[in-house]
Formats: C-alpha cells, structure tokens, sequence
C-alpha cells in the first residue's frame, strides 16, 4: 500500500494518459484525496476501489477486477477514461456539491465549491505550484470544443433510451412474431 503525495498523484495520472493542463491537474488530485486520501488500496464500503474509487459496477467495461482495480496506474488508467481526460467529474460524488440526485450523471467540467473535493484544492494547487507542475492559480480549465460534441452524444444517447430504443424494440418484435407465422 502507498499513499500518494500531491505531486505524485499529478505524475501518476499525467504518466498514464491524463491530461497535464493546470486546471485539470488541480481538479484531478483534489479528487483522488476526497475519494481515497491518495491510497492505492482504498476499498470503499460501496465497492470503490484504489486512488479514485473506481466503482465496481465499471470493472466489466475497463476490465477490471478487484485486484487489478488496485493497481495505480491502472487505476488512473480508467480515471482518464471516466473523466473524459479529466473533463467530466460527473461520475465522482465527491466532485459534485449536492451529490445524492447528481451523481454518475450528466457533464461536470470543474469540481464544485462546496463538494468534498473543493477544500483540497487550494493546498493541491499550492503543492503542484512548489513541484513545478504548473505555476500561478488556476482554477479552471479552458472550454474544450469536443466537450460540446460529447454534450451531444449524450443527449442523443439518452433521446434514443427514451424514443428510439422502445420504437424498435416493437419493430423487431413485431418483425419476430411475422417470422414465426411463416
């Protein structure tokens, strides 16, 4: 078991794949020490697992099991991942200031005043400034154009949950049950 300073939190997730934009990077340690304090062997009592609580209702679609789940970079691996590169905390409860109808859903660019995450911020961003990581306070990352596109995606997504699927969920029932007649 290792607990992860500030700074290594920020190597770890730019080492695999993670964005090192300087807003990010304070979004993205402030995370992991709300989730698991930096521990790479965190086991939440909801089926959290490692530096960011990687959920096991994600393992099938990562690959991960719960011992794989542990391992740091692999961890951080998924965390790019879920996060859309470190542009969506919505699946982390502890980015959101009102969690309980918020959480796993929707598009959250920034970690909100106000979540768990939010009071580390300040102190990760004062380290990762002393590390060299990034210099001056910043506390934002720039809009991104693909986070529109994403934005969309979802929303056809969840329009074709809610529309679409039922539609041809009867059209190839129907198409079924004419077949069966032949």
């Amino acid at each position: 078991m290792t607990v992860w300073s500030i700074p290594q939190i920020a190597l770890l997730w730019i080492h695999n794949g993670g964005s090192p934009e300087a807003g990010i990077l304070g979004d993205v340690v402030s995370v992991a020490l709300a989730e698991s304090g930096g521990n790479d062997h965190a086991i939440g009592p909801a089926g959290d697992y490692g530096v960011w609580q990687i959920n096991r209702v994600n393992f099938a679609h990562f690959g991960l099991t719960t011992t794989n789940a542990l391992d740091p970079n692999r961890n951080a691996r998924v965390a790019v991942a879920m996060s859309a590169n470190g542009y969506n905390w919505a699946p982390w409860c502890t980015a959101w200031a009102n969690p309980g109808p918020n959480c796993g859903h929707g598009l959250l660019r920034h970690i909100q005043p106000g979540s768990a995450a939010y009071p580390h911020l300040f102190d990760v961003q004062g380290a990762l400034a002393a590390a060299g990581l990034f210099s001056g306070t910043v506390t934002a990352a720039p809009d991104k154009p693909h986070l529109d596109t994403v934005t969309k995606a979802w929303a056809d997504s969840q329009g074709y949950q809610n529309h679409g699927a039922p539609t041809h969920w009867n059209s190839m029932n129907a198409l079924q049950q004419a077949l069966r007649k032949v």
